[in-house]
């Protein structure tokens, strides 16, 4: 999908792009700013560039789809750059495809463009789903091998994007039982329910799904799935309530709750009452299908069991990378009219698991079935795989599952057929409009006749549990042969919290690893190898194409050094290579070695750990008392974070009798970093229950891992000022904390469930993971923040988790700008467009790029004028482009030789942010002032605050106390990047300056202090 079409169905669109560099300090690097899409290949002339060139452009962004897709239309915007100072990132018509080229494909683009002096990088992907990142991770990687220091261009989704059909983190199923043929009605008197036992490796369970008629299913009707210890019901664990499915025919009930493993437990489906109080089919098998559980109605064991797959916490990698994703035509399916596709297999592919396709499935009626068969070939001489779906598993993209071996590289033919029942007619079954030839690998087919277009499709590999990297290092350079008589080596450091290593993953050239030949894999603590750690492992051919992995199992110690070492049996030709290693030694915790001894560079691996749950709970479930919240009763509690914390606060559940709760009281909690209230961490207010009884407050908070926070809860006096009860125990229960009323210590602790989870955050990190950590230069992002007229509430919440993400994994972070607009995208005008860029800055990012410079051609979207008008003149926002380009470029120097702190915001909190603290060196004289105030760090500890006015409209002047005093305050000047004198008053410790709207201010204390 490109970006484009992505952008002219979202109102916002967040974008994740990723530059690479070999350099090896922030500062010897200019400050990037870019232009998304460079102009029209008939307007690549002197003209347009210089245009370009003026508005202190540093890099221009071709995008796969423009109209400048050949090598030379290419080569003519990289001599029009040359000649200017700028650098282009190229892309033409064979980028398309480029997770599924070979690498001598992918050598070939590279060696299009790699002796011009003007490229910057190449274009690689936008927005691809993770099961595509394995391919386009293999092309980035090998454009950065052919061209170091290039800069290969991949952005991510939003995200907010759909869970299930964007961003495809994918839970694992922990147990299931998905044999259906009947089914029951949950009603407002019939409640439905289910037995079954976690597995050995289950602690968490994320949630349960379904199978459920949405159909039948209005948003009035709530169903609360509830899950207790057993069908005596003693304990509940967790219960979610849902108005409507939340994935099509299987909705999920996100329970997010510890569980003990090999251990029986019960969930109960009721109705909540509303609309026709009846809701189903909820669908089951005939007989007893599961052998570690039934099914109950109303209490009453039965004997067929639920359909049902209950998640863990951990995720899976679906993997694809045969695919053809146009789907601007289709087709129906019926019982005469199948319909069927041929495709070739990944050159690393020795398994389908499912095949996905795109089909309009409120069209499809329980009774149709669809079987999907994989054959040999159109002939259909050998039937290889089928299987049958009846209503769709996957929203609009159903997966149809194989689980079949079968041989790379080699041309295979799947057909869709009917079953006759209902209409007879599923439609449409997506598919290209025939004009472009986007499968060049395959055709589709009606009734066994070749046709001109493709359907939609997905082969996906097998896939795997998600392992944590524990750390890695993936820039490639020049390699080694491995012998009997030559050993390589590598010694690297464990992270924090880390206990077991379960594989490394090396990069070796598999095509030159002979029959007889076997590489051993042995894990020492160090280079003199006097201790072996784990179990040998020895490979008599690689078990992942390229990049095999080595199960070594050993138990380690965090922050600890270790030595892997492999070597060769002496079978086969005695060499095998190259295995791969960087051209300097660029892994800081770590050195190659060969035969013993150490090497100015470092070989490609990864270290990663067992399955891990990254979700988690901090919980006190104790509820045997209570009492009301008003505007003059409070209700706190303090609690702990886990010592493994790695993913955000996301919310907190409470107990609250919801029936109290009238529509005009609304109930805010705050947690705050402890009881003296010095500084909001996170906030969320509802005017009534999200969870029926089990209210969860979205605070979306960032906090430090084994550290003690307070929360509080307040009614804002609405309505008769009271709700409750707000449940709790009878007696101090909680060890890790305390429950408090109207600011004072109680002796009984709150109900309440602090989970710590995010899809985004575990969607970065495996994008992050696959890609190579140390290939990385930057995380890009764009968030449009003027949408329908408003200014978008997540804004500064994405700058939160893409600032967190790149901190936490040392990548230097770039943002997209806006100025363009299109649909509910509003194009903005100066003032916003200087809040865009100063807000950003104060995010700590070291580039960013607009969107757009030239409005988008080759697309249906319609666009409005952006910093360029489409017939090449400049538009109203080429002078404000200009003027805060150079601005940034001033201020870049500084800029990037800056590591953020904090980022606090004074006046209103927004979502995912913090308040200034109470004791901070740099405050606003008002609480109210409504500005933001970004503290940042140079490599000498000198300090620095970035002001902004979040005012889009005022000019203000603002005034800031700094205490302790500084001897002076200088501003870092916009015009000059050199320090200038301001007002700062050494003996009140007073500063104030006026700041245009959304302008920022770059301020420098001295240093030591």
């Amino acid at each position: 999908m490109r970006i484009v079409k992505l952008k002219v169905l979202t109102a916002l669109v967040l974008v994740i792009f990723v530059i690479t560099s070999t350099t090896g300090s922030a500062l010897a690097e200019d400050f990037y700013i870019g232009g998304f899409w460079a102009p029209p290949a008939a307007y690549t002339n002197d003209t347009q560039y210089n245009y370009l060139r003026d508005a202190n452009i540093t890099h221009i962004l071709n995008e796969s789809g423009s109209t400048v897709n050949t090598v030379s239309e290419n080569i003519a915007l990289l001599d029009k750059c040359s000649t200017r100072g700028l650098k282009g990132i190229v892309s033409d018509d064979r980028t398309y495809w480029l997770d599924n080229l070979t690498e001598a494909e992918i050598d070939a683009i590279a060696d299009d463009y790699i002796n011009h002096s003007a490229l910057g990088g190449y274009y690689v992907a936008d927005e691809p789903k993770p099961p595509r990142w394995e391919g386009f991770a293999k092309a980035y990687n090998r454009f950065l091998y052919r061209k170091p220091g290039s800069i290969p261009y991949v952005n991510l989704q939003p995200y907010y994007a759909d869970v299930f059909t964007n961003l495809e983190i994918a839970p694992t199923e922990a147990v299931s039982q998905i044999v259906t043929g009947g089914g029951h009605y949950v009603t407002y008197s019939t409640s439905l329910a289910q037995t079954f036992r976690t597995p050995s490796d289950c602690t968490f369970i994320y949630g349960i799904e379904l199978n459920i008629d949405q159909s039948q299913w209005s948003t009035s009707e709530g169903l609360i799935l509830r899950l207790w210890d057993s069908p005596s019901k003693t304990a509940l664990i967790a219960e979610r309530t849902l108005y409507g499915s939340n994935n099509t025919y299987y909705p999920r009930f996100e329970l997010d709750t510890n569980v003990s493993s090999n251990t029986s437990y019960y969930f109960e489906l009721l109705h909540a009452g509303g609309g026709d109080s009846s809701v189903g089919w909820v669908c089951n098998s005939i007989t007893n299908s599961y052998s570690d559980g039934t099914a109950y109605e109303d209490g009453v064991a039965k004997t067929y069991d639920f359909y049902f797959k209950v998640y863990g916490g951990r995720t899976k990698a679906p993997v694809s990378s045969v695919v053809q994703l146009s789907d601007d035509s289709g087709h129906y399916v019926g019982s005469t009219n199948s319909l069927g596709q041929t495709f070739v297999t990944a050159a690393d592919q020795s398994y389908i698991e499912s095949i996905e396709l795109k089909i309009n499935y409120l069209t499809w009626d329980t009774s149709e079935g669809l079987t999907l068969t994989l054959w040999n070939s159109p002939s259909k001489t050998s039937q290889i795989a089928a299987c049958t779906l009846y209503s769709t598993n996957n929203g609009y993209n159903p997966q149809f599952p194989l689980n079949v071996t079968v041989s790379p590289d080699t041309a295979y033919y799947f057909e869709l057929t009917h079953n006759g029942g209902s209409d007879n007619s599923v439609g449409l079954v997506y598919s290209t409009n025939g004009t472009v030839d986007r499968y060049p690998d395959g055709t589709a087919y009606e009734q066994g006749a070749a046709g001109i277009y493709d359907l939609y499709f997905k082969v996906y590999k097998r896939s795997t549990t998600k392992k944590p990297l524990l750390t890695s290092q993936t820039l490639q350079g020049t390699g080694y042969y491995v012998t009997s008589a030559n050993s390589v080596g590598q010694t690297f450091k464990t992270p924090e919290n880390t206990s077991y290593i379960e594989t490394i993953q090396l990069a070796v050239d598999s095509a030159t690893w002979g029959t007889g030949e076997s590489l051993t894999l042995k894990l020492w603590n160090s280079p003199s190898k006097t201790t072996q750690l784990g179990t040998t492992c020895t490979l008599t051919a690689t078990n992942n194409f390229s990049s095999p992995q080595f199960a070594v199992n050993a138990s380690i110690s965090p922050n600890t050094t270790y030595y892997w070492e492999l070597t060769h049996n002496g079978g086969g030709n005695n060499s095998i290579g190259w295995v791969w290693n960087s051209n300097s030694n660029n892994y800081a915790d770590g050195s190659a070695y060969q035969n013993g001894s150490a090497l100015n560079n470092d070989f490609v691996f990864r270290v990663y750990g067992s399955p891990q749950i990254r979700d988690m709970v901090t919980e006190q479930k104790l509820k045997t008392n209570g009492d009301w919240v008003s505007s003059n009763k409070t209700f706190g509690q303090t609690f702990s974070t886990p010592t493994d914390l790695q993913r955000m606060l996301q919310f907190i559940e409470l107990n609250i009798d919801s029936s109290t709760w009238a529509s005009n009281e609304i109930l805010t909690l705050t947690v705050y970093e402890g009881t003296s209230k010095n500084q909001i961490l996170g906030q969320a207010s509802l005017s009534a229950s999200n969870n029926r009884y089990y209210p969860r407050f979205y605070v979306n908070a960032f906090l430090n891992p084994d550290t003690t926070y307070y929360f509080e809860l307040t009614h804002n006096g609405g309505g008769d000022n009271s709700v409750g009860w707000v449940c709790r125990s009878a007696s101090n229960v909680y060890t890790d904390g305390s429950g408090y009323q109207s600011g004072a210590a109680q002796s009984w602790d709150l109900y309440f469930r602090c989970v710590y989870r995010s899809e985004y955050q575990d969607y970065m990190t495996e994008f992050i993971d696959i890609m190579g950590p140390s290939s990385l230069h930057f995380l890009s992002f764009d968030n449009y923040p003027f949408t329908g007229g408003t200014i978008r509430s997540d804004y500064f919440f994405n700058l939160e988790l893409i600032r967190d993400m790149g901190l936490k994994t040392n990548i230097n972070t770039h943002s997209y700008l806006q100025s363009v607009g299109l649909d509910n995208i509003n194009r903005p005008n100066e003032n916003q467009m200087r809040w865009n860029v100063f807000t950003t800055l104060a995010y700590g990012v070291k580039g960013v790029t607009w969107f757009t410079y030239w409005p988008p051609d080759n697309t249906s979207a319609t666009f409005t004028d952006a910093i360029m008008r489409s017939n090449g003149t400049q538009s109203d926002l080429y002078t404000p482009a200009q003027t805060y380009n150079s601005q940034i470029k001033m201020l870049g120097p500084t800029l990037m030789g800056l590591t953020s702190q904090e980022v606090y915001f004074s006046g209103p909190v927004e979502m995912g942010t913090k308040r200034v603290p109470n004791d901070f060196f740099w405050k606003p004289d008002s609480t109210s002032d409504n500005v933001l105030v970004s503290y940042f760090k140079n490599a000498s500890n000198r300090k620095y605050i970035l002001v902004v006015n979040k005012s889009t409209t005022e000019t203000l002047t603002k005034t800031f106390v700094v205490n302790p005093k500084p001897t002076a305050v200088t501003e870092v000047s916009k015009t000059t990047g050199q320090e200038v004198s301001t007002n700062y008053n050494s003996s009140t410790g007073v500063i104030s300056a006026s700041f245009a709207p959304g302008e920022g201010r770059l301020y420098a204390l001295p240093s030591g202090y």
